[in-house]
């Protein structure tokens, strides 16, 4: 009797273990590091064992009064395989789905399982998420943006060879949400975008790709240096023409305007006599208008 719960009860862990590994494929070698992932797996092989003592206490398959029916070999093997997997199959149905606070649950035995693995899911999110915040960040702060979300996706995708399109599509969309919260600082976008990328490929081919990367990376460093330059000399310039010069156009103007005043009533105007000769001139004609007169008294 202890194998055949021995055997329901690796059964119920063997689908518990692959419900988790089918929800965390990025790295399914981590949850051997999890608590929380052995609590989950330990309890799906509880419903197995659970399921087979009901068997035991109200069976379904009995022998036959003259001897027709299974043995008691062949009663044992289908209590097993009734417990192992009907079990985890009656835990996981739901009589319909209804929403809660936006949230969908399910109404039946399946209420009980989800409510266990989604306990589970965020135990093995906040334990992985303390993990990144630690590692990923410091490789994705200096990266570009744009380099990020464009040239690394699309590298970290390339090298998976069984990435289906579905998922691509979906991590273009997760890429583009991020590129559109128009955050204060693009370190944080490239860091989420890391992130993103890590949950899909997984911490190992990001860190892989960023140093095959390197060059590029680089490259995309000092473009979006001067690139910054020439924003940050054009915002100087237009804070110089709207604040300090403003008044510069309406001086340069009116010194315009006079010039070409001056330039048009210059012919007009006949040259300044210097006023030396003015006073010499007017010396002479002084003197030959009232001539020289001499005493009469001198004359015989």
């Amino acid at each position: 009797m202890f194998w055949q719960y021995l055997i329901v009860a690796l059964l119920g862990m063997l689908l518990g273990s692959a419900e988790l590994t089918s929800r965390y494929r990025d790295e399914p070698q981590a949850l051997l590091k999890m608590p929380a992932s052995y609590l989950y797996i330990f309890f799906n092989a509880l419903i197995g064992v659970a399921a087979l003592y009901l068997l035991q206490v109200f069976p379904v398959v009995t022998a036959g009064t003259n001897g027709s029916g299974p043995d008691a070999a062949q009663i044992a093997i289908y209590n097993v395989l009734i417990a192992g997997l009907g079990g985890a199959a009656f835990f996981r149905s739901s009589i319909a789905r209804t929403k809660v606070s936006g949230t969908e649950i399910g109404v039946g035995p399946s209420f009980v399982i989800d409510t266990f693995l989604s306990a589970t899911d965020r135990a093995i999110d906040r334990q992985r998420a303390l993990h990144r915040t630690k590692s990923i960040p410091d490789l994705m702060r200096p990266i570009p943006v744009a380099f990020a979300a464009e040239s690394l996706a699309e590298y970290c995708v390339g090298a998976m060879q069984n990435f289906s399109a579905d998922e691509e599509k979906v991590l273009n969309a997760r890429i583009a949400t991020i590129l559109n919260a128009k955050l204060p600082s693009p370190s944080i976008s490239s860091m989420l975008i890391g992130m993103t990328l890590a949950e899909y490929v997984g911490e190992d081919v990001l860190n892989q790709a960023i140093a095959k990367l390197d060059k590029e990376i680089k490259e995309a460093q000092a473009a979006q240096a001067e690139l910054a330059s020439m924003l940050d000399t054009d915002a100087l310039e237009a804070a110089i023409s709207g604040q300090g010069g403003q008044d510069l156009p309406d001086l340069e103007q009116e010194e315009a305007d006079a010039s070409a005043d001056a330039d048009a009533d210059a012919p007009d105007q006949a040259p300044a006599d210097n006023p030396e000769d003015s006073e010499d001139t007017s010396g002479d004609s002084d003197t030959s208008a009232f001539p020289e007169q001499r005493p009469q008294g001198g004359q015989s």
